[in-house]
């Protein structure tokens, strides 16, 4: 009798569990590849350190989330990107959030950006009208994903960041 390896059998399954990322189905999620990138006027930008997610619920349902992240691991030292979106209504669920929406919001967007070299502080909220998208592609327990793209203003001043190829996996932290 020819006895059966099952070593390779059992790597393959792990490793196939491992691959999966944010599920809009799942409860629960195994979570890899976190990440919160994007390109700033051209020049890719990673803010993957404390990376997290923060969510607050009202009537069983995400209210307000927050994805948050740093460049360098020192907190007081560097660079800092944040997105919020609430919505009291309808609940954060998998779909698109883009400001402006008809000049007619039943919900908040905006996001920050800290340049802590230069000490300036840009938001999407500076811009008349605000010009920034979140699709949120994934949600469960205890992760978000998503896509981003939009402009983020330095207060009072003309000088434009515009965000492109932005994306997100991120843990939620409750």
């Amino acid at each position: 009798m020819q006895k059966i390896n099952f070593k390779p059998i059992v790597v393959v399954l792990i490793s196939l569990v491992l691959l999966v990322n944010c599920s809009k189905n799942d409860n629960e999620t195994q979570l890899v590849d976190a990440h919160l990138e994007m390109k700033m006027n051209g020049e890719l930008k990673k803010f993957n350190n404390s990376l997290s997610a923060q969510t607050a619920y009202e009537n069983d349902k995400i209210v307000t989330l927050i994805v948050a992240g740093l460049k360098d691991p020192n907190p007081g030292e560097t660079d800092s990107f944040d997105i919020h979106i609430v919505d009291i209504d309808n609940g954060i669920t998998t779909r698109t959030f883009l400001n402006p929406v008809n000049n007619n919001l039943n919900y908040d967007l905006y996001s920050n950006y800290f340049n802590n070299l230069t000490n300036k502080y840009f938001s999407s909220s500076y811009n008349d009208p605000q010009e920034f998208k979140v699709i949120i592609t994934g949600l469960a327990n205890n992760c978000v994903k998503g896509t981003f793209s939009g402009k983020i203003r330095k207060d009072n001043n003309q000088e434009v960041i515009i965000i492109t190829e932005g994306s997100f996996i991120a843990p939620i932290e409750n």
